[in-house]
């Protein structure tokens, strides 16, 4: 009932932009609303991110720069909730910039060389 409510309050917003013909223009749709995301993602109340822009704060330690640093030494995050932010490359930049933090860049680089001379696809 609520993602029905819900589904036909977006389509009416988006009629107003794209015309009255909207929902048959959609060719796939997938109502969801933040109890389906915390069920299917585990996210604190349905969260699709970090509740605070990550690309100005660090969400595990006030005094460091947005990215991979925490307050534990050698413990570094990546994600989502991590700068640069929400989406799959954005959550693929966040893991690249801290294996760099790990390993540097240099060496990151030499493994991924190495793995091109092995056959894979990098």
């Amino acid at each position: 009932e609520l993602k029905a409510q819900r589904k036909a309050y977006l389509y009416d917003s988006l009629r107003a932009i794209f015309g009255p013909d909207i929902e048959q223009r959609v060719a796939h749709e997938w109502v969801g609303t933040p109890l389906t995301q915390r069920r299917f993602v585990n996210r604190f109340r349905g969260a699709y991110a970090a509740g605070r822009d990550v690309t100005r704060v660090n969400m595990f330690d006030a005094s460091k720069a947005p990215g991979a640093d925490t307050s534990l030494q050698n413990l570094f995050a990546c994600g989502d909730c991590v700068s640069p932010g929400v989406g799959v490359p954005a959550a693929v930049a966040s893991g690249i910039a801290a294996a760099n933090r790990v390993s540097g860049v240099g060496k990151h680089l030499s493994l991924l060389n190495e793995l091109s001379e092995m056959g894979y696809s990098v």
